[in-house]
């Protein structure tokens, strides 16, 4: 899917959960806020929120009463309770992994909805947050999508290359049951961009030409620039 693909789904489930936390407000002005770290300050996530609070102010037929304002707060990551003090009826954020879990803490223990998107953590319970929704799929959901687009692109050599060791742990879902066609071959590689072009030369060697690349954000335009300069290599 791509980037901006994602983005405007994402937009869209943020749209249908506010939504919902103004359906049950009675409030003529309501305030959503929004906590993101200082890394995420004009990232897509925040764009996709605010894109949401646009949407529903500027379409009077959805809540003719209601108008949204939002809070967006930028917070280091050891201060959670920095915005839930603020008087808001909903949270947004953050992505960050401990900073998320503590301020889910303080949701559900205020009975304030809160809405994330971000990777669960190796055994975080996902069940019983009764105030909490994550728009973020699990590794399994993630695996379960690329293993069918493999069968469906007919691939039979894959190189999987990843950025950290928490990447690695969800994208060993891929080769477990149920199993791909016996003839799907995986290769795994590890790889930052400082070394980017030599495991592409690795993979190439190998005559694999299919690739899943788990990277941040920030380091993909450095892979495909990686990849680029491969393609328009010649071994010698």
């Amino acid at each position: 899917m791509s980037q901006i693909a994602k983005f405007v789904a994402f937009a869209l489930k943020t749209l249908l959960l506010i939504e919902i936390i103004l359906v049950a407000s009675a409030n003529n002005v309501v305030k959503i806020g929004a906590l993101f770290t200082e890394e995420e300050k004009d990232s897509q996530t925040e764009l996709a929120f605010k894109y949401a609070v646009y949407r529903i102010n500027r379409d009077r037929s959805l809540l003719p009463n209601t108008t949204l304002i939002y809070d967006i707060q930028y917070i280091p990551h050891d201060d959670s309770f920095h915005a839930v003090k603020k008087g808001v009826v909903a949270l947004f954020g953050p992505q960050d992994p401990l900073l998320g879990i503590h301020v889910q803490s303080l949701c559900d223990a205020l009975d304030i909805p809160h809405i994330e998107s971000r990777l669960q953590n190796l055994g975080e319970n996902s069940h019983g947050k009764e105030f909490s929704i994550n728009l973020h799929p699990g590794s399994t959901a993630i695996s379960d999508s690329l293993r069918e687009l493999i069968i469906y692109l007919n691939w039979t050599k894959v190189a999987v290359i990843y950025e950290d060791d928490m990447s690695l742990i969800g994208l060993q879902e891929l080769v477990k049951p149920p199993a791909l066609p016996k003839n799907v071959q995986f290769v795994f590689r590890k790889s930052t961009p400082d070394n980017f072009r030599d495991t592409l030369r690795d993979i190439k060697s190998r005559n694999i030409y299919s690739m899943i690349v788990d990277a941040k954000p920030e380091d993909l335009p450095k892979f495909l620039i990686a990849r680029n300069v491969s393609e328009m290599s010649r071994d010698p």
